[in-house]
């Protein structure tokens, strides 16, 4: 994709880009975009620092590292998404110098993710793990609970 955009763009330049060019870019991009949304997504899990306490399971298409950055942001926002429980064991453990480890659990195709997330909530709930996901996925029983 990288290569074709640059072949586009030397020709864009030079003045010669032609229809059929732009259509390739096109094309290139979009199949691009299609394989980027079947890659294999990551399944991880939230640990209190402090006990090592599973606290949140997910699932994310992006690095571990960058989710870990995004739930950090999202708990330092306002409105409803940083109201829910999770948010605020972050914002809770920010402020005794604490940030949630981030730790895979496996990395799954994208066609299983939902399913895979779900059993893994599923599994710790049932192993007597308090979690924060306010997604009512899993074993029924309270799922959000004070920390």
């Amino acid at each position: 994709m990288i290569v074709v955009y640059l072949l586009y763009m030397m020709n864009y330049v030079e003045g010669g880009a032609s229809m059929s060019d732009l259509k390739m870019y096109e094309r290139a991009t979009w199949d691009w975009r299609r394989c980027r949304c079947q890659l294999p997504r990551f399944v991880y899990r939230l640990l209190d620092p402090r006990d090592r306490a599973v606290r949140y399971v997910g699932a994310t298409g992006c690095t571990l590292e960058q989710r870990l950055i995004n739930h950090i942001a999202a708990s330092k926002g306002c409105g409803k998404q940083a109201a829910q429980p999770l948010y605020a064991w972050i914002r809770a453990l920010a402020t005794m110098g604490f940030t949630p480890v981030i730790q895979e659990l496996g990395l799954v195709p994208w066609g299983r993710i939902t399913e895979v997330e779900e059993y893994e909530i599923d599994r710790h709930k049932r192993s007597g793990c308090h979690l924060f996901n306010n997604r009512n996925r899993g074993y029924p029983e309270p799922y959000c609970q004070h920390f």
